[in-house]
C-alpha cells in the first residue's frame, strides 16, 4: 500500500495544524501584518494546508534568519526561504517558486558601476543578518567584507560604508526616495526561493512539496499569487532543472545550461584531452561517454559560443561527483568557474543531494569560495587501486 495524503499530512503537520514560517522582512515574498498576513508564501502555504486537509497557523518575523531558526528548532513546520548551502544541512527544499536578485547601492558620486567591481580591498557592504545575501557574499567575496545590521541600508547609512546589498524591489524604492544614492543595475547573485521543511521528514513528503511547487508554477498559481500581491509575474522561477533543459543561471554576458543539445562535443573534447592535466589523451569517444552517463553543463557567451563545461556524475538523490570543471583560456579571469560550479551546487542542493564530491590538484581556492572543504574524515574512503582492477570473467564453451 503506497503512502497516503494522510501519511504525509501526518509528517508535516503532526500536531495537525500546519505551522508556517513567514518572512515578513521580505516585502517580494510576503506583506500586511504579523496578525494578517499576505502575499505568495500565504497563499502557497494554504494551497499546502489545502490539499492536506489540515488548518494552517501563520508564523511570522522580521527577518530571514529568524524564520530559518523557527524551522530548525521545530517551531515551525515549512518555511519559506532561499536555497543556500548553510541552511540544506538542516532544511529540505523544493526547487524555487521565485526567483529575485541581489543588487548593491551606493554612494551617487561611487566610482563602482558594474557588481563585480565592488569586491575590492577596503571596501564594506552593509547586509542585512542571515539573509541570503549575506551568507552568499560571506563565502563568494575575495576581498571586500560584509558588514551586518538589522537592515543592510541602514548599516550602510550608520557607518558610512562603500556598499549596501539587498534585494532589488525594495533597494529600488530606497534609491527613488534617496536621491544621493544609486543603484548599480547589474546583479550580483539570483535568489531561488523555495518551500522548505526539516530535513527529517520522510522522503515522500519532501517529494510531495517539491511537486506541488512544480505543479503551481506550471498552473499559473504562483504567477497570479504575485499579481495579487502587486508584484510581477516575471518573478515566477522556471521549471525544475530535471524536468527540462532550461539556462539555469546567468553571468554578465554569459549563460549557463544544461541542455546537452547546446554542448559543443568536438571542442569539450579537445579542452579536455590536450588541456585539462587530468585528463590528456581522453579519446573523444570516452568523453561523448561520459556526457551521456553524467548531468552536464555548458557556458554561453553572448555570441552563443561554448566557454566552459562541467559535469556532474549523480544519483540525483543523495550523492554527487562534480568533475571535468574547465574554463576556456580565453575566457579565464572573469569569474566563471566560480559562478558555474555555485550555480551548479544550488541545482543539486535544491533537489536534496547532501553530498556533493570533487578532487583538484591547484583549484582549491575557486572551490573553497563556494563551500568545498576537504574531506573531513579522509581515511573513511577508498579507491580501487589500478593494479586492483578485476580480471575480466572467463568464457566458458
Amino acid at each position: 500500500m503506497g503512502i497516503t495524503t494522510a501519511d504525509i499530512a501526518g509528517d508535516l503537520a503532526p500536531s495537525g495544524v500546519l505551522r508556517a514560517s513567514i518572512n515578513l522582512g521580505n516585502p517580494v515574498l510576503a506583506q500586511g501584518t504579523p496578525q494578517e498576513p499576505t502575499g505568495i508564501t500565504v497563499d502557497i502555504a494554504r494551497e499546502i494546508g489545502t490539499r492536506l486537509g489540515v488548518p494552517v497557523e501563520f508564523l511570522c518575523f522580521d527577518a530571514a534568519r529568524k524564520s530559518f531558526e523557527a524551522m530548525t528548532t521545530g517551531e515551525a513546520d515549512i518555511c519559506f526561504l532561499a536555497i543556500e548551502p548553510a541552511r540544506a544541512a538542516e532544511v529540505a527544499f523544493t526547487a524555487a517558486y521565485v526567483v529575485i536578485e541581489g543588487v548593491y547601492v551606493v554612494p551617487r558620486d561611487s566610482a563602482f558601476t558594474t557588481a563585480a567591481e565592488v569586491d575590492r580591498e577596503g571596501v564594506r557592504i552593509g547586509v542585512k543578518h542571515g539573509s541570503a545575501y549575506d551568507l552568499f557574499l560571506a563565502r563568494t567575496l575575495e576581498h571586500a567584507t560584509v558588514v551586518r545590521g538589522a537592515d543592510g541600508v541602514d548599516a550602510f547609512r550608520v557607518e558610512g560604508l562603500e556598499a549596501a546589498a539587498g534585494i532589488r524591489q525594495p533597494m529600488a524604492e530606497y534609491v527613488a526616495a534617496h536621491p544621493d544614492v544609486r543603484l548599480i543595475e547589474g546583479r550580483f547573485m539570483q535568489i531561488q526561493q523555495a518551500v522548505g521543511t526539516t530535513v527529517t521528514r520522510k522522503p515522500e513528503t519532501v517529494q510531495f512539496l517539491r511537486e506541488l511547487v512544480e505543479e503551481l508554477k506550471a498552473s499559473g498559481f504562483v504567477a497570479d499569487a504575485l499579481r495579487r500581491a502587486n508584484q510581477s509575474d516575471t518573478l515566477v522561477a522556471p521549471p525544475a532543472t530535471f524536468q527540462g533543459a532550461q539556462v539555469i543561471s546567468t553571468h554578465e554576458s554569459y549563460e549557463l545550461s544544461d541542455d546537452k543539445d547546446r554542448l559543443e562535443v568536438a571542442k569539450v573534447a579537445d579542452w579536455l584531452a590536450t588541456d585539462a592535466y587530468w585528463a590528456i589523451g581522453r579519446p573523444r569517444a570516452t568523453v561523448q561517454a561520459s556526457i551521456a552517463g553524467s548531468d552536464a553543463y555548458g557556458v554561453y557567451a553572448a555570441d552563443g559560443e561554448q566557454v566552459a563545461f562541467c559535469r556532474v556524475v549523480t544519483d540525483r538523490a543523495t550523492f554527487g561527483w562534480l568533475c571535468d570543471v574547465y574554463v576556456d583560456r580565453a575566457h579565464r579571469g572573469s569569474g566563471i568557474a566560480r559562478w558555474m560550479v555555485a550555480a551548479v551546487r544550488d541545482e543539486y542542493a535544491a533537489i536534496g543531494v547532501r553530498r556533493l564530491l570533487l578532487a583538484t590538484g591547484d583549484a582549491h581556492g575557486v572551490y573553497a569560495a563556494v563551500g568545498f572543504v576537504p574531506l573531513v574524515k579522509p581515511e573513511m574512503w577508498m579507491e580501487l587501486a589500478p593494479t586492483a582492477q578485476p580480471e575480466p570473467p572467463t568464457t566458458r564453451s
